[in-house]
C-alpha cells in the first residue's frame, strides 16, 4: 500500500486538536481473502486528529484519543473508540486498537 499523507496545520477541527493529518490510498493491494471491501480504497482519504482528551500516561508520554472524520458524511470529528494518538521524540504515532 503506497499512501500520501498531508499534515494539516492550524485547523481547530472543532475539538481542540493539536494536529491532524490526510492520508490518501494511492495504491491498494491486498492479498487474502475476506479483503474485497479494502480494493476500493484506492483515491481514498481518510482525516484523522489527536483529540484533547489524555487516555493514558506513562513515563511522562501521554496518550490522547483519535478522532476521524467522514467529509462525504459530514457529520463532524468522531472519537474513535479504542484507538490512540501519541507524539514520541518528534513522531505522531497513531492506531485504531490500543
Amino acid at each position: 500500500m503506497r499512501v500520501s499523507p498531508t499534515l494539516l496545520l492550524g485547523v481547530g477541527l472543532n475539538l481542540g486538536c493539536t494536529m491532524a493529518m490526510a492520508i490518501t490510498y494511492d495504491e491498494v493491494v491486498v492479498e487474502g481473502e475476506d479483503c474485497d471491501e479494502l480494493q476500493d480504497m484506492d483515491g481514498t482519504t481518510e482525516y484523522f486528529g489527536q483529540g484533547p482528551d489524555i487516555i493514558y500516561e506513562e513515563d511522562g508520554v501521554s496518550i490522547y484519543s483519535l478522532y476521524g472524520i467522514d467529509l462525504e458524511e459530514d457529520e463532524g470529528w468522531e472519537e474513535m473508540m479504542g484507538s490512540y494518538s501519541v507524539t514520541y521524540e518528534g513522531v505522531w504515532y497513531f492506531g485504531l486498537e490500543f
